[in-house]
Parts: C-alpha cells; structure tokens; sequence
C-alpha cells in the first residue's frame, strides 16, 4: 500500500514538474519573442532618429565600433556596414581627424563624459560619448550625435555680417556707437578719435551722457529713456558733446533699438555725425546770400540815386548862365535833392530793420 502511495505522488510530482516545465518553456518563448521585438523597435527607433548613436569598445589597444544607427549616417554619405566593425581611420581619410577623434575616444575609455564638435563630408555636427562601466571598469561607450549643420551656417553668416559692420562702422567718418539698455557704451567706432579726440577703449563701460554738455544733458537723457520706452526705432536728436580738449561739437544723431527673440531691447546703435564742417557750410551759404542781396539792393541805390543827381548836375550847370528860369530851376534842383533824401532815408530804415532783425536771431537758442 505505501509503495503504491508513494508511485502516485512520485506520478503526481512528476506532472507537476511536467507542467512546471512547460509553463517555463512557455514563459521563456514569450519573453524571447518580447525581448527581439523590443529590440527590434529599439533598432527601428535607432535607425529612423534624426541624429545618430553609435557604440565602440578597446580591442587589442584598437577602437572598434560596435554599433551605428541613424539618419545621420547617411547625411555623412556613408552607410551602416561602413562603420560597425571597424577603426576610425577605416572611413576617415584625414589622419589628423583621426588622432583628434581618438583623443577623444581615449579620455572616454578612461571614464569621462566628452562632447566635441566636428565635420565629415560637409556636415557638421556634435557628439556626447558616455562610458559603460561594468564591475567597476568601462567596458564600452555609448556616444549620441545631432546634426548642427544649420546652426554653423547661421554663426558663419552672422559672423560675417559682424565682420561687414565692424568693416562699415570702422570706414565711415561718423561716430556709431553701440550702448547697453543703460546708456553704457559697450563699442565705440574708431572715428571717435578723429572726430573728439578719445580712443574707442576708453569709452568702453562709461555712460554715453557723459560725452554731453553738462546743460544739455538732462534732454538728451530724457530722449534716450523716452525711446527705450516707447519701443521707437529711431530719434533724431541735436546736442553738443565735448571734445577731449573741452570745446563743444554740435551733432546730429540717429539711434535703432536691437530687440533679443522675446521682444525684449538688448542694445541700442547710436549714429552721430558732426555738423560743424555743414555749419560752416551753412554760414558761407547765409554770408554769400547776404552778399548778393547787399550787392542787389546797392545796385538798385546807385539807379535811383543816379537819376536825381543826373538831374541836379544838369541843373546847376544851368545856374551858372543868368536867366528868368533860376527860380525853377532851383526849385527843381531842391526837389531832387529831397528825393534823394528820401532814398538814403528808405535806406537807413531798411538797415536798422535788418540789424535788429539778426539780433533777435542770435540771441534764441539754436
């Protein structure tokens, strides 16, 4: 009977093991089946990214890739197989580009986190190689590349620009500045030395008001501030600033706010010009015309002067001879002499008019 027993329940035991084994069998399947289908996703995912994530490890004192998949891959005209498996210097013709690359290989082998930039086939981009440590020791690094080609251009072209406006900014006889939202110079162009006397660097981090005339200072810094709040492009704007040596210089300026991605004002470029040369101009101009007109109005004097004196002269050379016709011809000489008086009076009054006219206008303020 115990025997019997004993046959069923090693019967039974082995059912269970049985079952045991089918449900681990089972089990198993399904998780290999889940974990390929995990990686193929993740291959999937790897290969169809924008950027690129490769793999290498240190075999026999060599950096061999393991892994490389992206979009990238192929922006750099090359493909899978031309990667894993094999050497830098396998697809990188430069050796210069390799030893640089490999520099950068070793310092992660050795357990830190490197990020570098580089170019291959026209492309630029940015790596961040990240070590694997396995019991204490890199075993592999994981590295992750994006494409930064559009960037590199953008920073090519605004260095550019940088470089024409330095160029422009450096060539023009005007004074440009570049000022901070508080009115600190931040550049100054080199024409600040032909024009007031100062070196550009020594305008660097002081307030632009202080180039201003201590009397008109507190306009022009209203202006200033007015412009900043009001978000207005530009301000034209006359004022005196001082020379190094002390004299006053009348300018006319011309200020542009630079606003930053969020509307925000970062910077303002302030372009003065001197006006003292279109000064001078402008008072050879007013001298000459007053010149002309003084030449004009002598010219019409001398006709209406000349007529009476005609008539005088004639007259008294009448007097000279006796006649019944004295009295009228003195009467006429007096006449004449009257008008002329008239004239030369017209002439003074339009003087005196004219003196205290130019008086008025050089005492008001310009």
């Amino acid at each position: 009977m115990v025997s019997f027993v004993l046959s069923v329940l090693g019967l039974l035991l082995c059912i269970i093991t049985l079952i045991m084994g089918i449900r681990l069998y089972t089990l198993n399947r399904r998780l290999s089946k889940d974990i390929q289908l995990m990686n193929h996703d993740w291959s999937e995912a790897l290969r169809k990214q924008q950027g690129m994530t490769f793999k290498f490890a240190k075999q026999n004192g060599r950096f061999i890739h393991t892994l490389c998949e992206g979009k990238l891959v192929r922006k750099f005209g090359l493909m899978t197989n031309d990667i894993v498996g094999k050497t830098l210097a396998d697809f990188l013709h430069d050796s210069e580009d390799v030893a640089g690359k490999e520099s950068f290989y070793e310092r992660a082998w050795q357990g830190e986190e490197v990020v570098y930039e580089g170019q291959l086939n026209g492309v630029w981009y940015i790596a961040s190689l990240c070590p694997i440590f396995r019991h204490g020791r890199v075993c592999e690094v994981v590295a992750s590349c994006v494409d930064i080609t559009q960037q590199k251009l953008a920073e090519q072209d605004l260095r550019k620009s940088e470089q024409m406006y330095r160029l422009i900014a450096e060539s023009s006889a005007d004074l440009i500045r570049i000022l901070a939202p508080d009115a600190t110079i931040r550049y100054a162009s080199p024409s600040h030395l032909e024009v007031l006397g100062y070196d550009p660097t020594e305008l660097e981090g002081i307030p632009s008001s202080e180039l201003v005339v201590p009397e008109e200072r507190p306009r022009v810094i209203q202006s200033f501030f007015r412009m900043l709040n009001g978000k207005s492009h530009h301000y034209p704007l006359h004022f005196h600033v001082r020379h190094k040596d002390g004299s006053p210089i009348m300018v006319e300026t011309h200020g542009s706010l630079v606003f930053d991605e969020r509307g925000e004002v970062v910077a303002v470029v302030v372009v003065a010009r001197d006006l003292t040369s279109r000064m001078k101009e402008e008072e050879e101009n007013r001298r000459r015309e007053k010149l002309t007109l003084a030449g004009q109005l002598a010219a019409g004097i001398a006709h209406e002067i000349r007529n009476p004196l005609a008539a005088i002269k004639g007259f008294t050379q009448l007097l000279r001879t006796p006649s019944d016709r004295q009295t009228s011809y003195t009467e006429l000489v007096l006449s004449e002499l009257a008008r002329v008086e008239a004239i030369v009076n017209e002439f003074l009054l339009l003087a005196n008019r004219r003196l205290s006219n130019t008086r008025d206008t050089t005492s008001s303020p310009y």
